[in-house]
């Protein structure tokens, strides 16, 4: 495979069975050319295969950098789906609007020691509707490792962001799932924000138990809206530096514990901080010195119902406040790095506790007639418009369109993506997002006009926004 190719994929499903795309060169990139990651399926040896070997779907070998995969599927895998297979030079590796279904053992995997800096996962969906064997067998021999399967699991990460993204059903066959993201073994600088997780047995892992080293300094898991599945929403296990600052934990049935410590109880974490966080559930120490656990909100099983009326969408994973009264907003503590919310829009005043900022909606021109229920999506015009430095629209999903693809892209006249603001299900609603006039890589765009377009499902709507320097 040689450097700077780009594979262009049509819609279609592609069976590769026992094949291994081997990337073993700079700049490789697979796209799909609808934009739809539905309709481009790429499908390997089978959840439940059981062969010898077992079957890797992609490789990342040394001097693959910037590697981008983006609208596509990546499917029916027995071992990892993406697997870094080499150790140097293999960093700015992209992950776009990619959807991971039914990988048996990981979606991403990075192998210890490697060289693999400034990785995205950005606006993919992760879910598996599978569950994994109690006893699987590979390479010969068979084990009770139904448990061994997670989202991403990644060591020696540095600089990753994972965000805007969507993890469900990440779940092993007793309970004992690894998670959605589990990031471990000398990990640094690594950034979980803006996801939502859905049912998994871990939500997020930074840590392992089992692990006598650093396994993360100076990392971040912020604003995530958290449905607990049967384990911790979130475990923190031989850590320092880490903030886990304004997640939304709830579940009606499950209980959204923060877990802080090592297996044998012993001082393992550092300088920790667990702020602005709503949980049912409770931030369990297990360290000779406690984190800073300044204004968290954590209310018992026995009275969940208060949470099920500040979220009435809970079922869903959805986090938005229902209305100004509920007791979080406006009683968090100020922090420098929470300045927007899971909407990505602004936090304005003293911080709402929690992912959802609900007062951050910037007055507009239109908004549409008052209705009690929506028929089907709409995007209002962009206002200010002209605007320097930030324009807003104001956008509602129907029920009807709950759990369908909702994005909403900021193109050039002539269509061309110059950023995503939201990428994922959709959730009935009305929301407001805002757009600073940067594109995706954070610069600032040129002065002219710009199309912001919705799209749930099949259907889109664009409205156009001026921007003046």
């Amino acid at each position: 495979m040689a450097p700077n190719t780009c594979f262009l994929i049509k819609d279609g499903t592609y069976a590769f069975n026992t094949i291994t795309v081997n990337i073993s060169a700079d700049h490789v990139y697979f796209i799909g050319e609808s934009g739809d990651p539905s309709k481009v399926i790429l499908t390997s040896n089978g959840f439940f295969a059981d062969e010898a070997p077992d079957f890797d779907f992609f490789h990342i070998a040394n001097n693959a950098h910037h590697v981008i995969f983006a609208n596509i599927t990546i499917s029916e895998t027995r071992q990892y789906a993406v697997k870094f297979n080499g150790l140097t030079n293999m960093g700015n590796i992209l992950w776009h609007n990619v959807r991971f279904i039914n990988n048996a053992t990981r979606d991403i995997k990075g192998v210890g020691l490697m060289e693999a800096p400034a990785c995205t996962v950005r606006y993919c969906h992760f879910e598996n509707t599978k569950i994994p064997l109690i006893t699987r067998c590979s390479d010969g021999s068979c084990a009770s490792d139904g448990d061994y399967i997670a989202g991403m699991d990644i060591m020696s990460a540095d600089s990753w962001a994972i965000h805007d993204s969507y993890f469900k059903n990440i779940l092993g066959a007793s309970g004992g799932g690894r998670a959605g993201v589990f990031m471990w073994n000398l990990c640094r600088n690594v950034w979980t924000e803006r996801n939502t997780f859905v049912n998994c047995d871990r939500s997020v892992a930074y840590g392992n138990y089992s692990s006598g080293e650093i396994s993360h300094d100076s990392s971040y898991i912020m604003n995530n809206f958290i449905l607990p599945g049967a384990g911790n929403a979130i475990e923190l296990y031989y850590t320092r530096r880490v903030r886990v600052f304004n997640n939304t934990l709830y579940g009606a049935t499950t209980t959204g514990s923060i877990i802080y410590g090592n297996a044998s109880g012993g001082g393992a974490n550092t300088y920790g901080e667990i702020k602005n966080n709503i949980l049912n559930g409770s931030i369990s120490n297990q360290n000779a010195t406690a984190p800073d656990t300044a204004t968290n909100i954590l209310v018992s099983r026995g009275n969940a119902a208060i949470l099920a009326r500040w979220f009435p969408n809970a079922a869903t994973g959805d986090f938005h406040f229902s209305s100004d009264t509920c007791r979080p907003l406006n009683r968090g503590t100020a922090l420098a790095q929470v300045t927007l919310d899971w909407d990505n829009a602004p936090r304005i005043g003293t911080l709402d506790i929690g992912a959802d900022e609900y007062n951050n909606n910037t007055p507009i021109q239109f908004m549409p007639e008052e209705i009690t229920t929506i028929q089907e999506a709409y995007l209002s015009p962009a206002s200010p418009n002209p605007f320097n430095p930030v324009t807003c629209v104001r956008y509602g999903i129907a029920t009807a369109e709950a759990g369908t693809p909702c994005e909403i892209a900021i193109l050039s006249l002539e269509g061309r993506l110059i950023r995503t603001l939201r990428s994922g299900p959709a959730f009935p609603g009305t929301y407001a997002i805002q757009w600073d006039a940067k594109d995706d890589n954070g610069f600032q765009v040129a002065s002219g006009a710009y199309l912001i377009r919705l799209t749930v499902g099949s259907k889109g709507s664009t409205t156009r926004a001026v921007f003046m320097k």
